[in-house]
């Protein structure tokens, strides 16, 4: 007996009493009683291989598939995909050394309780919105095309905000992210 591990199957052909099967290069008869649990554990290789394989193209050939340590959010009708810092030293670190943001891709910072949370540019590369959120999850205030050259000024809402989602410089304008839209996630 051999394992069906160790070749790649070209063909099989059933003569009387003996099976042959092709494989890489070498041709092998099988006793035929041996046939069908080479098949079954072809099969069973195979099989599990397949579905795994067309899994993954499904996850990763959808549009809508999000990275891990993301979720997805809706402001009014505008959808994006966001991390969250929702601890201290997420909340601390922010957008801080990155080099950029996608398009639609946000930071989402979630506090314990609402209140006037400042934030300053330190250590930013890119300009962007800050969008402020009150504990329902409307939103209360938007700070526009906030630029790293602000450094070390602080910006802060003008209502209290649990949520703060971080986007490119000129998202709220251009998905018409206005006051009292709602934030989804």
């Amino acid at each position: 007996m051999f394992s069906a591990d160790a070749i790649t199957v070209a063909g099989v052909h059933h003569c009387r009493s003996v099976v042959i099967v092709k494989y890489t290069g070498r041709t092998m008869s099988v006793p035929a009683k041996q046939t069908s649990s080479f098949v079954v554990r072809y099969l069973w290789t195979l099989v599990p291989v397949l579905i795994l394989v067309s899994a993954a193209f499904v996850y990763f050939d959808t549009p809508d598939s999000v990275s891990p340590g993301h979720v997805p959010i809706t402001v009014g009708e505008a959808k994006l995909v966001a991390g969250i810092a929702d601890t201290e030293t997420e909340r601390a670190q922010g957008l801080s050394g990155r080099s950029e943001l996608a398009q639609d891709e946000g930071l989402l910072f979630i506090f314990p309780n609402p209140g006037i949370y400042g934030f300053w540019m330190k250590d930013m590369r890119f300009a962007i919105d800050i969008l402020w959120f009150d504990a329902d999850r409307r939103l209360v205030d938007i700070s526009r095309q906030i630029d790293p050259s602000t450094y070390p000024q602080s910006f802060a809402p003008q209502a209290p905000a649990q949520y703060v989602l971080e986007v490119p410089a000129g998202y709220a304008e251009a998905k018409k992210i206005k006051l009292g839209d709602q934030l989804t996630f």
